[in-house]
Order: C-alpha cells, then structure tokens, then sequence
C-alpha cells in the first residue's frame, strides 16, 4: 500500500491557530567553497513553530517543496497539520481512523511528535514531514499573514546590543579534543583597539560597520567551554551520533539530530552549572555552537537562522564548523552567520572564467555577506555594500537620493555628491526603478531598486572602516540591484542582493571586463513588458571623500530613433550619451 493510500484511509489532523516559520541557511566557508555555474551555494531548511488549539507546541522540520521560495523567518502560516502514518505503526500505537479522531490518539501522536526519540520507526516515515504541511497544498493557504519583524535591525538609528553564549564542544569519546579555547575565541570576538593580537575582531566588525549602531559587548556575549559531551546520545527530543550522523535514524539521512542535539547539550550544561545564567539565558538571544563536524559529515562551515524573532530565546542558533585543528574561529565565516541571524541574505555577483560567466551566490568579493576577498582576515575589516547596510538599518540615502526613476525628466542630466561609506552613514542613492514583473510590496516587501555607493579603504587611527579592501576594490561606485526593503523582516535568501557593476575610471583587468566592471557609465534597462528605456549612471568626478555621479533618464539606446521622431532636435538627451566626466 502506497503511502498516497495510506493518507486516505488513515491518519490524523491538529488544527493549529497559526504557524510561524524559522528559516535556516547552510554554506561552506567562501575560500573553501566550490565555484563555477553548477555549484550548490547553500541550503535551506526550515522549521514550523506553532501552537495547537488545546495549546500544545509544534516545532519541527518541514518541507515545502518549490513553494517554500517565497517563504522568510517570521512568516505566519494558517493551515492544518496532517501527519502521514504506515498502518502498522498506527495499529501499534492504537491511533485512530481518520474522520474518527479522538483526544486520546491525538495526545499518543503529540507525544510521539514532541519526543521522537520514543519512535524513531514512525519519525523515519514521515516522508521528511513533507505531509506535515499537506494543507498547505494550495499555496500555503494564508501567506504571509503578517510579517514577524526580527529582533536586530536598526530602526531610527536606536542603537541595540547583540547578546550571545558561544558554546566551545569537546567529545573524547569521539576522539575530537577542540584546539579552538576560550581564551582563543575571546580574542577573536572582543575589543576595538588598533594594537591588540585580533585588531579584526567581531566587536569591532559590528562598531564600525554599523556605524556603532548595533554593538558586540563582552558583558552581554558569554564563551562557555570547553563542555565534554558524549559521542552518542540523547538529550530531550534529539538522539544523535557526532561520529556517523543521522542519530534520528531517517529514511533520508541528516543531521538533524546532531544539530540540535548540540543546542541542547548546551543549554543543559548551563543548567548544571550555573542555574542563574539558565534562568536568564533569554537575556543571550543568540546560541552559537562550535564542533568540527567531520567531513564529509558536514561540509557546511556556517549554518544559521536567516532572521531571529524576539523572544525566540533558545531557537536562534548559529552553528560554526571549524576544520579539524583549526586553533581559532574564523571571524569572517562567524560575521556572516550572524549577519544572516540579523535577517541578511547573501551577497551575489557574476563571476567568469575563461569560458563562460555565472551568477555567483557569493561573488561579491567586497563584502563579507559575500566571498570577501579581505587583504589580512586578522587585521582588517571589509564592510558590507549599500543594499545590505540598508536593509540592516545601518545605512540611509543622502538627502534627497531616494526617489523613483519616473520622477526624472528624460533626458535631463542630474549631479549627486556621495560621501564615501566610511565617513558616515548617509551615504547612498536608493533608485526605485519600474516594477513590472515585481511581485506586490504589501504581500511580500519586494521592491526593484538600484543602489549607488562609493566605497574607500581607511586605514589611519580610529577608522578602519573598508580597510581590508584591496587595491583593486578601492576607489569605486558600486551599483547594485536590490529588491528587498529596510521593513525589519528578514530578507528572501533565494532573492539576494546582487552587484551589477563598479565605476572606475581605472581600465580593468580581461576577467573583470567580462563581468561588466570598469567604465565610468553604465546603463540600467528598464524590465521586459515596460516602455524602452532605463538610467545611465556615470562616475563624474572621485576623491579621497567623496563621488560624483550624474544620472540621466533615457529612452532610447540612439538618438535618431527616440518614439518622438524627432530626437535629434527636441532638445533633451533621450539617450543619456552627453554626459562626460571630468577628472
């Protein structure tokens, strides 16, 4: 009998009154990652948390297959739960006949779901819970019903504190004696002193790159460690094996298992030790985990929550999988993480090779949410592009540089001065180009925009903000297309910022003329279905502190053929082309 069969004649429903989604995004260390236009960048996963009716919790993995897409941390979903069972199991266990339900079998099949340790047969054949959200077959029924704003974006430049325990794990049952130390952490997280042994620290990478608006203090970030824990186990829901993986024995192998497993472990250690700190662990919003998982176990060097919603105390995880014998945590790979946990999604930009060009999830190497290609990790800090300073509500347009591209005159050549990025944060042009094809805002907080900044390295005393830019980096306007918005939801990591090109007067390299960068003008089309057209932004003027950028609204690619007729003496630039700079 088919499991399709099954589901006909026998299984059980828990209304929920909604559903929250968390969202959870795996990758390997950018230097470590595997390139080129078939390579799998990420994984996403998900969880769906929920209370039932009678007021029981759901929290469990699930699958949405291709509509999952649209999907963020904070999504609330309204739907019913079907759980899928073999008959056999459902015998065993006494539950009931669909369409006869009774409290009795739905507290058996809560048990099992809440501890499925219990039934590791029935947790095994649940299709990866796939039928979990079998309701949700028509497009998720309700989605989204409102948005769950996640609790660390910036919002009127309110500065706010990020809180964490880092958890340093040792198993010698397993034979993995973790080099990594606290004392090798701390030194990797704190302090913003030019001369220390980690000038590059994770402290001084949230002061400086959010313009001291979202802070790492040592008081409020505990390490912990190392915790000696067992090989193989249980701890609450979760069996795991550190060794073989797959603790939960499913059908479909993962690490499910181990990855909460070592949450738990955790918080249980505090427990044990130190029954205050447990008892205020909702004051650390973030969990960070480190176990160098082996390989190829785990080839994900970070996975974490895209988004973390306030008072979520002990579901906002970062997991950090350092090579064996690594002596000390990346910070690079640790900021990304928990850039993601603040709601950031990738950075993403062509990349070529000889051959042939592709998109590339992490191919902006001038931002650490991308494949920052940072001149000395230990030394230097490299700051996120514009799109995702403003999502995070670290950055703003200069006065008057957030406008929609209509409300240019065509044809009409506009001057903007920009402050390079590291001297404050007003700093960018927000351009609201033509929505066609865009899905609707309200629904989905999805807006087509271009972002304009000009980016410096800074390496003098007390600014270091950019300094691990290289030469090649340096002295640019950057231009990205980003179709998110600053509305404190955390960002669709399947629609990730993206870097069209870079404004240099300087001639680039083959490799880097194949990605469209170079050049002091570019050209932005308009999208299929809207009237020809576009903007043309040009790179007039740089300095040590500043840019100056004309932009110019075009209609046409050629003078002569303007829908006007008459575009050689109408006395406007309808192809944007008398626009010269001037260094």
């Amino acid at each position: 009998m088919t499991l399709l069969r099954v589901f006909l004649l026998l299984g059980i429903q828990l209304h929920l009154a909604s559903g929250q989604v968390s969202v959870f995004i795996s990758h390997r260390e950018p230097s470590r990652r595997p390139t080129g236009p078939s390579a799998v960048p990420f994984n996403l996963t998900y969880r769906l948390n929920a209370r039932t009716t009678d007021g029981a919790v759901v929290n469990l993995p699930v699958t949405f297959g291709q509509g999952g897409g649209d999907l963020k941390t904070g999504d609330l979903i309204k739907t019913n739960v079907a759980i899928v069972v073999p008959r056999a199991v459902a015998d065993e266990l006494q539950l009931p006949i669909v369409g006869a339900a009774t409290p009795s079998g739905r507290r058996r099949l809560r048990a099992l779901l809440q501890d499925p340790s219990r039934s590791r047969s029935l947790q095994a054949q649940f299709v990866d819970l796939s039928n979990l959200v079998a309701g949700l077959a028509g497009r998720y029924a309700e989605v989204p019903q409102a948005f769950g704003q996640e609790d660390l974006f910036i919002v009127n430049g309110q500065p706010q504190d990020v809180t964490s325990m880092t958890f340093i794990f040792q198993s010698k049952a397993c034979g993995v004696v973790n080099p990594i130390t606290v004392e090798a952490v701390n030194r990797h997280w704190y302090g913003t002193a030019d001369d220390q042994p980690v000038p590059a620290t994770v402290e001084r990478y949230y002061k400086t790159c959010s313009y001291d608006q979202l802070r790492f203090p040592r008081a409020r970030n505990l390490v912990l460690g190392p915790i000696e824990i067992p090989c193989r186990g249980t701890i609450g829901k979760y069996k795991y094996d550190l060794i073989n993986g797959n603790g939960m024995n499913k059908t479909k192998p993962d690490l499910e298992g181990e990855l909460w497993a070592l949450r738990d472990l955790a918080l249980d250690y505090v427990r044990r030790t130190n029954s205050s700190l447990y008892d205020q662990r909702g004051d650390f919003g973030r969990k960070i985990l480190i176990w160098p998982f082996t390989t190829p176990l785990a080839e994900f060097s970070g996975m974490a929550n895209v988004g973390c919603q306030p008072k979520d105390y002990d579901g906002c995880v970062t997991w950090l999988n350092p090579s064996m014998g690594d002596t000390s945590p990346d910070v690079m790979t640790t900021f990304q993480e928990l850039g993601h946990n603040v709601g950031l999604a990738h950075s993403t930009a062509w990349q070529c090779s000889d051959t042939e060009c592709w998109r590339d999830e992490y191919g902006d190497e001038a931002d650490p949410m991308g494949g920052c290609a940072n001149e000395d990790n230990q030394v230097y800090v490299t700051c996120v592009q514009a799109p995702q300073a403003y999502k995070a509500g670290w950055a703003n347009p200069i006065p008057g540089g957030e406008f929609r591209l209509e409300s240019l005159n065509s044809g009409t050549h506009y001057n903007y001065t920009l402050p390079a990025t590291s001297l404050n944060k007003t700093n960018l042009l927000r351009v609201i180009t033509l929505q066609d094809g865009m899905p609707d805002k309200a629904t989905t907080g999805q807006e087509r925009a271009i972002y304009i900044a000009y980016r410096v390295r800074q390496r003098g005393p007390g600014n270091n903000f950019d300094s691990g830019l290289a030469d090649w980096l340096d002295r640019r306007v950057w231009v990205h297309e980003y179709n998110d918005t600053a509305n404190q939801v955390a960002a669709d990591s399947k629609r990730p910022p993206f870097l069209l090109t870079t404004l240099s007067p300087d001639s680039p390299d083959e490799l880097l003329a194949r990605r469209g960068w170079g050049g002091n003008s570019y050209k932005y089309p308009n999208p299929p279905g809207a009237p020809r057209g576009g903007l043309k932004i040009t790179l007039a003027a740089r300095g040590p502190n500043r840019a100056i950028v004309t932009l110019c609204r075009y209609t046409t690619d050629v003078e002569s053929e303007a829908e006007s007729g008459d575009g050689c003496s109408n006395g406007r630039d309808d192809d944007c082309e008398n626009a010269f700079p001037y260094f």
